[in-house]
């Protein structure tokens, strides 16, 4: 049986070739990285607009490493899509949390796009394919938020990595601190605007 790693990382790349070809005609925007809870999180993102979606690729370093392990931590990367950036406070400038309204003008939506292991060093790379639907409206006008947030250690008793709150340690409802190295945090964060 493989092991959680290898199936994530053997899915990110599944990802990757599917949606290879749409990718590929796209011009991608480059965006560097901003560390939010991580002073040490650096790298790129890139992201493809085309008519049935959007792409992303990242490569990020800095990441919580194996700290002696053979691998790294789990993490897992966030779209935060304003659908409507134009209804934002501050716009043409990007759109902040205080636009953040599921229900209201902005439209805002939150959808995993990628997840995978830092390796040992702290390095990761992470792609992903998000089709227009009901997370993204469209994909030429979204203005989309990646997030890079970092879960606990990796444990085969794992319940789910495909929700925000994967592993994380909660007390009615609220998120607990732990030790700052094993718990969920968000460690970065790209803006692309259209």
């Amino acid at each position: 049986m493989k092991s959680l790693p290898r199936k994530i990382f053997g899915l990110a790349a599944i990802v990757t070739l599917v949606s290879g070809v749409g990718i590929a005609e796209a011009d991608p925007t480059s965006v560097a990285i901003t560390p939010s809870n991580n002073p040490n999180i650096a790298g790129m993102t890139n992201l493809y607009r085309h008519p049935d979606g959007i792409g992303m690729t990242a490569t990020v370093t800095g990441l919580r490493g194996g700290d002696g392990l053979p691998g790294g931590h789990p993490y897992t990367v966030w779209a935060v899509i304003f659908n409507f950036p134009a209804e934002c406070a501050n716009y043409p400038m990007p759109c902040t949390p205080d636009d953040f309204d599921p229900a209201g003008p902005t439209q805002t939506r939150v959808t995993q796009f990628s997840r995978n292991y830092s390796d040992a060093a702290g390095n990761g790379f992470f792609s992903g394919f998000l089709p227009e639907g009901d997370a993204l409206f469209d994909a030429e006008s979204g203005e989309v938020h990646l997030v890079f947030r970092r879960h606990p250690d990796r444990n085969p008793e794992y319940v789910s990595l495909n929700m925000v709150g994967g592993n994380c340690q909660f007390v009615n409802g609220e998120l607990v601190d732990g030790p700052k190295n094993n718990q969920c945090e968000d460690e970065g964060f790209a803006i692309h605007q259209p």
